[in-house]
């Protein structure tokens, strides 16, 4: 029996687009820093000496009363930006920052996509360096080369019509949406990128295999595409991308998928467009087994929604059991097949819109990924993807986790292969969900979690530090305003490892948290600081809520809090400990030492600001003493300030959308 699996086509608004040219220019180097005359207010660049100190420069500096110093005169460069002509019609490779992943990483020749659709313009100029050849077969010359069941299947195999040529074929039927289709699908993963021509593809670099499972219309049968899916595994293929969709679950279908999970290939599967909850009406494969779903936004970073005039007639299917993942599915400008004979005059077609369009744009980042490092598995790439998706937009008609974990963010997935010695890890302020996020010290996000039930809106409160004396990092988190005393530890994949209570357990001013090792003996210890409504009471623990010594940071009678860090600022090999006024109190810094003897203090922010301050610290220009992270305490904006011990600013930055009055929550990993 001939089971069809039709496509759910792409509306066809078919529009050719306008070419926009583009380039950019790299600013020269500057081994230089920065400083203020306090008096005047003046700005300078002075130039180091080859070979000088930046450290003795910032220490001199220091004993200037009317020089301040400001930093580094860093260079800084714009993300990378192809040159082809109608990139900034490409509007969805900027909302998932493409450019800042391809500073990284612009794909490789080793990684290859195979494309089970309409068939692929192999001749295609935007296309055809980046196809995929059989090096084991010899095209044309009527012979099994490679000895793999195929004859002469020098760039993939047609499965539609049983050939050699994948490229698209003019059924009886054939739709300008069905033709065009594969051909799209593959400028979106990997047009050439950098080539003075046309668009560019997620990857500039990549093997696109062909694979034909549809024909001109569009549809496909089971038996295509199993032995597509099939073709693709024995042929080397890393990832698979399916933009199609059926009705009927199919066991020969799943029997594929397992296969391809078995090899280790990764596949992708649109939504559909029908505009319907798929936990009650499954479609295939993307409900399959094995399979990644993808779901389509628009440009506001809500679910796409295609009308007809006034009316809704469809738009990204949803569902959390099939939907692990969104992506842009609007307004595309992809490649066209171009063949003159059938009147196709176009290399490109703009107004594509649909989940088809959006599930190569996260094949496309998978492998991107794999090209940056090809020791990673399937499942850690779909974590790697799924984990660092952008939140998204309220949604009016859906609930949130309906369309997966977020929207794509390849820069984001990318950044958490980066090496970085520091990390800044920021907690949502109060009013926020227990939202952990991790940044390297670009401000790129690495990786994010929820510490505790994702329905309270106190914020959490963050640390770092070896408290377990295992070597490596835990994760300290206290739970923000509203919350108990709550001291949890987690491991780097968030595994809960132990938890106190720092606190009278009914106490409802949550509690700040910090990790540092203050005697000494190679184990860090906790240091926890009462919450808003609580006193200025430090208290320090070790990882099992033994408690090892307390003070008051500042009088006792005071009622917002504090919050706490711990750093060795004046690199004696200890760390001290760093108090923050809570929130009603100014932005008052105060370092201690182990003793609770104050060492210095200053105010990070303005001193009539009574939102209080965050504090951390870590060694974030390698001279081998920490300096000193503020944040804005609750009703300031998520502004991050880095200060050394005797309170000069060294850098600054905010964390989240600069409108946001819920303060920021700051940390490092050392």
């Amino acid at each position: 029996m001939k089971i069809i699996i039709p496509i759910l086509l792409l509306a066809g608004w078919l529009i050719v687009c306008p070419t926009i040219g583009f380039s950019a220019s790299k600013p020269d180097n500057s081994d230089s820093i920065l400083v203020k005359h306090i008096k005047t207010g003046h700005i300078y660049s002075v130039d180091l000496a080859a070979n000088e100190d930046p450290s003795r420069i910032k220490k001199w500096l220091a004993s200037e009363p009317n020089l301040e110093y400001l930093g580094q005169n860093n260079e800084y460069r714009m993300a990378v930006t192809p040159d082809d002509p109608s990139y900034d019609d490409q509007w969805y490779l900027e909302q998932i920052d493409s450019p800042q992943a391809w500073d990284s990483s612009i794909g490789s020749s080793e990684v290859v996509v195979a494309v089970l659709d309409t068939g692929i313009d192999l001749d295609h100029p935007d296309l055809e360096d980046n196809i995929w050849i059989n090096s084991d077969e010899i095209p044309n010359n009527g012979e099994d080369d490679d000895g793999n069941g195929f004859i002469d299947d020098y760039n993939g195999w047609d499965f539609v019509a049983d050939e050699a040529d994948p490229n698209p074929k003019f059924d009886d039927g054939w739709t300008t949406s069905g033709i065009h289709h594969g051909t799209a699908i593959a400028g979106i993963i990997g047009a050439v990128g950098n080539n003075s021509i046309g668009i560019t593809g997620v990857n500039w670099q990549v093997k696109i295999m062909t694979v034909r499972v549809l024909d001109g219309a569009g549809v496909g049968d089971t038996n295509a595409i199993y032995q597509g899916i099939d073709y693709a595994i024995a042929n080397g293929a890393d990832f698979i991308n399916l933009s199609f969709v059926g009705n009927n679950e199919d066991s020969m279908l799943q029997n594929a998928l397992n296969q391809a999970n078995t090899a280790g290939v990764l596949i992708f599967a649109a939504a559909g467009n029908d505009g319907i909850n798929l936990n009650n009406t499954p479609r295939y494969p993307v409900c399959s087994d094995h399979v990644i779903g993808i779901g389509g936004t628009d440009q506001n970073d809500q679910r796409f929604i295609r009308y007809s005039g006034s009316q809704i007639s469809g738009g990204s299917n949803y569902g959390s059991d099939c939907i692990d993942i969104s992506a842009p599915a609007t307004q595309f400008i992809s490649t066209a097949l171009y063949d003159t004979d059938n009147n196709l005059n176009n290399y490109y077609l703009n107004g594509w819109s649909g989940t088809s369009l959006a599930t190569p744009l996260v094949t496309g980042a998978a492998a991107l990924l794999k090209a940056y490092d090809n020791t990673l598995t399937g499942t850690q790439l779909s974590l790697i993807l799924i984990q660092n998706s952008d939140l998204l937009s309220d949604l009016p008609d859906i609930t949130l986790g309906q369309m997966g974990s977020g929207r794509l963010n390849v820069a984001n997935a990318l950044a958490t292969l980066l090496p970085s010695a520091n990390l800044i890890i920021t907690g949502a302020g109060s009013g926020g969900g227990p939202h952990v996020r991790v940044f390297n010290e670009n401000g790129q996000r690495q990786s994010q979690f929820f510490a505790y039930a994702e329905s309270f809106r106190g914020g959490v409160n963050v640390a770092t530090g070896d408290v377990d004396g295992d070597g490596e990092d835990e994760i300290v988190t206290g739970t923000g305003d509203g919350g108990g005393p709550h001291v949890r530890i987690f491991n780097t994949e968030g595994n809960l490892q132990s938890q106190f209570f720092a606190y009278a357990e009914s106490f409802r001013g949550g509690v700040n948290v910090a990790a540092g090792d203050l005697d000494g003996d190679g184990t860090d210890e906790i240091i926890a600081g009462a919450g808003y409504t609580g006193g200025p009471h430090v208290r320090v623990f070790d990882a099992n809520g033994n408690l090892k010594s307390q003070f008051f940071a500042y009088a006792e009678s005071f009622r917002g809090g504090v919050n706490v860090a711990a750093g060795d600022l004046d690199g004696d090999g200890t760390d001290e400990i760093i108090a923050g006024a809570g929130y009603t109190g100014g932005p008052h810094v105060r370092v201690f030492n182990q003793a609770g003897v104050r060492q210095s203090q200053f105010f990070a922010y303005a001193e009539s600001f009574r939102g209080g301050v965050n504090v951390a610290a870590g060694d974030l220009d390698g001279d081998g003493t920490d300096e000193i992270i503020a944040g804005a305490g609750y009703t300031g904006g998520p502004h991050v300030k880095v200060f050394n011990q005797a309170g000069v600013r060294q850098s600054q930055f905010f964390a989240y959308a600069e409108s946001f009055r819920g303060g920021v929550n700051v940390a490092s990993i050392k």
